[in-house]
């Protein structure tokens, strides 16, 4: 193949390929995800996680009305309404379940053994997995009143990291002294193994 021959075919070769790897990337951004996310209880800490959660995944570049659609439920502190909602979420097959607090994620784990649907877990102060491929999370620490939001925010960082396309277990659970050390020098590297 001569000089010109190079030259032309490469001419002709990357312009195509340049052009078509935004295309593959913008298609794959334009997929709707959906989002479920329960809450014990209407209490103020639940509420700043969740505020941290949305902050979290928009961080990622998931938005309600743009690439993610949310189902929300609030159990009021019944016990036994926490176990429908992790039924009916888990019914749902949705993208990724986000349960905020340990009655919540407890019931999210229980529900989804057999779906493996990716759970990321928040404000939780009671182990819930020793090591888990569909689960991940942050753990609060004591007292849980501080920093949820923050909380929140890793979490919904985790959740976009998963919707990406990567495994809960690929990311490290985040411990209590993970936590207060990202709240203190918001160090988002513990977010990865």
């Amino acid at each position: 193949m001569t000089f010109k021959k190079l030259v032309l075919l490469c001419a002709i070769i990357l312009p195509a390929q340049l052009f078509a790897a935004p295309t593959q990337f913008m298609e794959s951004h334009k997929k709707t995800y959906t989002v479920a996310i329960t809450q014990y209880d209407n209490q103020p800490e639940y509420n700043q996680a969740y505020q941290g959660v949305l902050r979290g995944l928009k961080e990622e570049g998931f938005e309600t009305g743009k690439n993610i659609t949310i189902f929300f439920e609030n159990a009021n502190g019944d016990l036994n309404r926490v176990d429908q909602i992790a039924a009916e979420f888990v019914a749902k097959a949705p993208n990724i379940i986000i349960p905020i607090s340990t009655p919540s994620s407890l019931a999210v784990v229980k529900a989804d053994q057999s779906a493996h649907i990716p759970v990321v877990f928040a404000a939780v102060i009671e182990p819930l997995v020793q090591q888990d491929k569909d689960v991940t999370g942050v753990y609060s620490f004591i007292p849980v009143s501080h920093g949820n939001e923050e909380v929140g925010y890793m979490a919904g960082r985790m959740a976009g990291l998963v919707l990406g396309g990567k495994s809960p277990g690929q990311l490290a659970v985040v411990k209590p002294a993970d936590t207060q050390l990202f709240i203190n020098s918001k160090a988002a590297e513990i977010l990865a193994k």
